[in-house]
């Protein structure tokens, strides 16, 4: 009897080293042919959305394995009550949630005072989050509708 327990990865090596799941669908998929670069899809997912100019997908490998794909955002349809500011900063940062303070001033010509007050107000109204700190965190924006 084939060894049916699922293997893991540690997230360090997530999407660089692949492990299967489930052994016994893999090995019937590979021996039907129906594997084609084992190991390349979270790369390849990653390439592809990077490429067409979308979000990054998150993949959150705690438990059940997801993966979050943010569809593209018509800010200033849903977000009506919002700043121009507070318009431009959501857009930069739902098309790179890992972006920083300082980029955020920087691509927007406001203060790093002027970001953290805007950044503030939109995480008390609950728009905005942010994951792992400064270092190494990225952005979550929650899409409220009006």
């Amino acid at each position: 009897m084939k060894n049916t327990e699922v293997r893991s990865v540690p997230r360090s090596e997530f999407g660089i080293r692949s492990a299967s799941r489930n052994p016994l669908i893999f090995g019937l998929f590979e021996r039907m042919r129906l594997v084609e670069q084992i190991g390349s899809g979270i790369t390849r997912i990653r390439d592809v959305m990077n490429d067409e100019g979308l979000t990054p997908p998150e993949f959150n490998i705690d438990g059940m394995f997801t993966v979050t794909l943010r569809r593209p955002f018509d800010f200033e349809k849903w977000v009506d009550k919002l700043t121009e500011n507070r318009i431009n900063i959501l857009k930069n940062i739902h098309e790179n949630s890992r972006i920083s303070i300082r980029e955020l001033s920087d691509f927007l010509g406001l203060s790093l005072s002027a970001i953290d007050k805007n950044l503030l107000f939109l995480k008390e109204l609950g728009l905005l989050e942010r994951i792992n700190g400064a270092k190494g965190g990225f952005w979550i924006i929650h899409f409220k509708l009006p």
